[in-house]
């Protein structure tokens, strides 16, 4: 089966590859779901700046803080971005992830963690938007443990957000997909 060209199904319970496998010409590595679990130590964000792409970083925002995804052209399919809250946002701060000219990919998404007091709240990217706005709301959005996943398709970057209240957690969640 070493030939170019070779085309065989196998069916096998544990497959082992030597060197880089590819699916669709992108490397399997992309696809391996070790990629959304921390396998390097946290980088403390506290001022507005670049992410790094392949990267664990925790937020600790006093104030408003805004964080740029890394272009396109220095991106590769795969490249990803964890962010989690490790404080609570303050109320009306601002934590703003995106970049200036090139917008979120259709379908990202921002879901509000319902509680006993307060409706669940779900927002997709169905316009083009280059910015993702968690807006801390005192019994709202922005607690502890909010989290904020990004991931390079080979196209354009994709959002996931998942807030979780604060306080009484009693106010419907006010984060929202913008421009700027």
């Amino acid at each position: 089966m070493g030939e170019v060209g070779c085309l065989k199904d196998i069916k096998c319970q544990n497959l082992e590859v030597a060197g880089t496998a590819l699916l669709n010409d992108q490397p399997t590595s992309a696809l391996a779901p070790e990629s959304s679990f921390a396998s390097a130590a946290y980088t403390a964000i506290t001022l507005a700046g670049a992410l790094a792409r392949n990267s664990f970083n925790t937020v600790d925002a006093g104030g408003n803080i805004a964080l740029t995804l890394p272009t396109r052209a220095s991106s590769t399919k795969g490249d990803f971005v964890h962010i989690l809250l490790i404080d609570t946002l303050a109320n009306g701060h601002i934590l703003k992830i995106g970049t200036a000219t090139e917008d979120l990919s259709l379908g990202s998404r921002y879901v509000g963690i319902p509680s006993a007091a307060r409706v669940g709240t779900t927002a997709l990217a169905v316009a083009p938007n280059d910015f993702f706005n968690m807006t801390g709301l005192t019994n709202g959005d922005g607690g502890i443990g909010s989290t904020v996943d990004c991931y390079f398709n080979g196209t354009s970057w994709s959002l996931t957000s998942t807030c979780y209240p604060q306080g009484a957690a009693s106010a419907d969640g006010t984060s929202v997909f913008a421009n700027a």
